[in-house]
């Protein structure tokens, strides 16, 4: 080893190495005296280019991969079919669902935008597997349908929903109350969002209804079943709803394939909910009886052929209600 100014030269004498000439040294080595009559020897090149080692594949490193494993790397190929395999997933239990339920009525099928750019294959296989004649349309930026007239088909029979959407609380304000259509939510949201939306007042008056949402799983490796929710209208006095499980979804199955998904609501009725009603005298329909007792206390009292029904389906259906009379007569709402 040669020392000269800061600098360690290993001195080689092979026939590869390469003898410094003046003007290299000037361009590229500055710290050594270039008119020392001692020929300085150096192993590799010392032009202005660096030199660098040739760069070795990755497949001959380690373990070599194979050809079809460069491409799935490149292509992201295990990804895509992952994608395509969830969506698989929704379109077996929506074609099963479809099937069985709404084979005698007429299928709208409601999308919002970023479902469409999201999950757009679901609804791409989806439409490509569905047997039945079907309409469908999309909603905007501000949740409004583009085409309003598909929620009135000229068709007779019965109508039922679809809906794929991203906000699920906002499910009323496009459908608003549907009390015999059947009413089939897919949503993006959050397992608890979804939950919130089936205690809330905003699917009181979906009757038959069911929300469709992926399983919370730490592992996000293993497949996720997906679940089948509804509510139980009108569980206590205030009107609460209450978010019940019906069956899950997983290897082309129900895991309670006996159960009725769209079950009976309002079995033990309203369970004593208090109602408003709005009427003005007219007999002998509704009869006003106004009565005054010995004190002097006004009393009112209600009676005709329509407040007799109402106790009857009071006492069949299980609410009370309190009757306000309009200050117009041309105002009962």
């Amino acid at each position: 080893m040669v020392y000269k100014e800061n600098i360690f030269l290993l001195m080689i004498s092979i026939p590869i190495s390469v003898i410094a000439d003046e003007s290299a040294c000037n361009d590229v080595i500055q710290h050594i005296d270039c008119n020392d009559s001692e020929k300085i020897y150096f192993f590799g090149n010392i032009t202005s280019k660096l030199v660098r080692k040739r760069e070795i594949e990755p497949i001959f490193v380690g373990h070599p991969k194979t050809r079809e494993e460069i491409w799935h790397q490149k292509f992201q190929i295990e990804s895509i079919t992952k994608v395509i395999n969830e969506a698989d997933v929704y379109v077996q239990l929506l074609h099963k669902i479809v099937d069985i339920y709404l084979k005698d009525c007429i299928p709208i099928i409601i999308y919002d935008k970023f479902v469409e750019q999201a999950d757009g294959i679901i609804l791409q296989r989806f439409f490509q597997n569905l047997t039945l004649s079907y309409l469908h349309g999309r909603i905007d930026h501000n949740y409004k349908l583009v085409n309003k007239n598909i929620l009135q088909p000229l068709d007779s029979r019965c109508r039922s929903y679809i809906l794929f959407l991203s906000d699920i609380l906002r499910a009323r304000e496009i459908l608003g109350p549907q009390i015999t259509s059947r009413v089939i939510i897919l949503s993006r949201s959050t397992q608890w969002k979804q939950l919130e939306f089936l205690s809330s007042k905003y699917a009181s008056d979906l009757i038959n209804l069911i929300v469709i949402g992926e399983s919370v799983s730490v592992d996000t490796n293993k497949d996720h079943p997906l679940v089948l929710y509804t509510h139980r209208l009108y569980t206590d006095g205030l009107g609460s709803n209450l978010p019940v499980v019906l069956t899950s979804w997983m290897n082309k199955k129900f895991s309670r394939p006996h159960l009725d998904l769209f079950p009976t609501k309002f079995m033990k009725g309203f369970a004593g909910h208090r109602f408003t009603l709005s009427a003005y005298h007219k007999p002998p329909f509704v009869v006003k009886k106004v009565s005054t007792d010995s004190v002097g206390n006004t009393a009112i009292t209600w009676d005709g052929f329509e407040f007799r029904m109402m106790r009857l389906l009071a006492q069949r259906l299980n609410f009370t209600y309190d009757t306000v009379e309009p200050i117009s007569k041309n105002k009962l709402g």
